[in-house]
This record gives C-alpha cells, sequence and structure tokens, in this order.
C-alpha cells in the first residue's frame, strides 16, 4: 500500500500521459475514488464486494446514526441508505447507485474521473471535479462545475487534464442522453424489499 492506497500491479499505464508525475502531483486537489474505501467510512457497516469478470460491484449500508448528505438537492445518504459503486472497465466509468432506506432509487451519481487503474485488489480512479446526478425521474444534474472551472482558473488542473474531462463530460452526457450509460446492467439495477 501506498499513503493507504493499494499498490499498482504495474507502473506502465499504457496510452495515457494521466499518469505523469507532473498530473499526478496535480491530483491531489480532489481525492481518488478507490474500491474498497467504504470499508473505513465510520457511518458504513455491511460492506461487500462482488467480481463479475473484470466488472466490481461494490455495496454498503449507511447506520442507524448517519448524517443526511446530499448531492444538490437530493437526498442520496442517510440512516439506512445503501450505496452500490459499478467498476466498469470496459466503458472506464465508475458509476455508483444510491438507494433510501426505503430501498426506492434516490440518485445515480457518475463522477467525471481519469481512466480506470486495476490495482492488486479492486480499482482506481482520480475524481475530475465534475460529475453528473441521474435522478429516477430522468433529470440530469451537473455537480461542482464551478469548482472546477476555479480549479482551472487557478491554474490547479493541468490543461491535458482539463481537456480529458470535458471530452470525458461530453461523452457521458451524450451517452446519457441516448439511454447508453449507464450501462442497462446499472441502469436496470433494483432493489426489491423481502
Amino acid at each position: 500500500m501506498t499513503n493507504g492506497y493499494p499498490t499498482p500491479v504495474s507502473d506502465e499505464t499504457p496510452d495515457n500521459e494521466f499518469w505523469s508525475a507532473e498530473l499526478l502531483d496535480a491530483l491531489t486537489v480532489v481525492p481518488p475514488i478507490v474500491s474498497g474505501s467504504w470499508r473505513s467510512n465510520p457511518h458504513m457497516h455491511d460492506y461487500r464486494f462482488e467480481w463479475l469478470s473484470e466488472l466490481l460491484v461494490e455495496r454498503a449500508t449507511w447506520h442507524a446514526n448517519a448524517p443526511v448528505k446530499f448531492m444538490g438537492e437530493t437526498q442520496v445518504a442517510g440512516p439506512g441508505f445503501i450505496w452500490f459503486r459499478f467498476w466498469l472497465p470496459g466503458d472506464d466509468l465508475v458509476v455508483e447507485k444510491f438507494f433510501g432506506a426505503d430501498r426506492q432509487h434516490a440518485a445515480t451519481h457518475i463522477p467525471v474521473c481519469t481512466p480506470l487503474r486495476r490495482m492488486e485488489q479492486g480499482y482506481q480512479a482520480h475524481n475530475m471535479i465534475l460529475a453528473l446526478l441521474l435522478r429516477p425521474a430522468g433529470r440530469l444534474d451537473v455537480l461542482d462545475e464551478e469548482r472546477f472551472d476555479q480549479a482551472v482558473r487557478d491554474g490547479l488542473l493541468p490543461p491535458a487534464y482539463v481537456e480529458h474531462a470535458e471530452r470525458q463530460f461530453r461523452r457521458l452526457t451524450a451517452g446519457i442522453a441516448k439511454r447508453q450509460l449507464p450501462p442497462a446492467l446499472v441502469r436496470n439495477f433494483e432493489l426489491h424489499l423481502d
């Protein structure tokens, strides 16, 4: 482990300029997304994961005394909420699907991030500040756009990083508009009451 994160299986990342020393230093602006990180969240319990070939699915439940959290106007966490995280290497995506204590779909969160990096125990990607929140009724919210723009203005993000984030953002919004993203496996995933 390095700084509490899994050690890469290999330092080689073919055709991926995002792992140069200069750009990795810039990525301290936001924390990485790391599979297994929910295990150390004091407000979560009942962490589980399942590998489906190269696809990794994580699940965790929020404790009864967990704080309420919102993304934009949408409640995404609180007592009894259940979160799923889908690591989709074929689509180079991380998608999180949130369910309320009533097991009803609350929202789908798609962070704009660097390409997924396979680690010994899972995956890691660096969040690129921007994210999309897809509500059950179909409304799409852009999250942290002002923070991203400010980081660009302040020169905290190298140009190649900004270009990749903007390209990913366009790919994600176009895919959502065409109902190609999130993939059907995630889009159709629901919880049922026992």
